[in-house]
């Protein structure tokens, strides 16, 4: 799945309790190889019982990575960690968004969905086009509170460059970004 560049930035990624750089893209490989032959059979990922210890494994890579980038990891590692978490957020996203068109939310107070997480941790590790390929999902999303749905949308357009530094075009979503600012009155009492 990795071109032999990409393989290398992934084992760039730091050594964590549990993980091995070296192999993980091979790993990643193998869990995104089992969820395509999951979908041509027409069976989720969530729902086989087998598949389920490889996907919380999963879900533990992409929080450690993801962690390991918060906490300051030296340049090369960050981008490395960065990219390891968004690729693991990123089919972690690819399983759950047909349970977001079911209703599951994509930003909460206490959680971020993947399919946000992948597109900005791709762009921390310096990956455009990577970056451009997981927010696809997000694109036309809208949702009841303004201010995540402007939250969701600025993320699809800073992921897909879809301003192209035209920052003048981007009035409709400030627009409704200002709608859900507090007035300054209410701020400074």
């Amino acid at each position: 799945m990795f071109d032999a560049a990409t393989a290398e930035l992934i084992r760039g990624a730091p050594a964590l309790s549990g993980v091995d750089p070296l192999v993980l893209p091979q790993e990643l490989t193998r869990v995104y190889s089992d969820l395509v032959v999951l979908r041509l059979k027409g069976t989720s990922a969530a729902d086989d019982p087998d598949h389920l210890p490889a996907l919380q494994r999963l879900k533990r890579i992409a929080d450690i990575y993801e962690g390991a980038v918060d906490a300051g990891a030296e340049r090369n590692a960050r981008r490395a960690a960065a990219f390891v978490a968004a690729t693991a957020h990123q089919i972690l996203g690819q399983i759950q968004v047909p349970g977001y068109e079911s209703g599951q939310a994509l930003l909460e107070p206490d959680a971020i969905h993947p399919a946000i997480a992948a597109p900005l941790l791709f762009l921390i590790a310096e990956q455009n086009a990577d970056a451009r390929e997981a927010a696809r999902p997000l694109g036309g999303v809208r949702i009841e509170n303004r201010l995540r749905s402007a939250v969701i949308e600025s993320v699809f357009d800073l992921a897909t460059e879809r301003y192209g530094g035209n920052f003048g075009a981007c009035g409709e979503v400030t627009s409704r970004s200002c709608e859900c600012r507090r007035p300054v009155d209410h701020i400074c009492s």
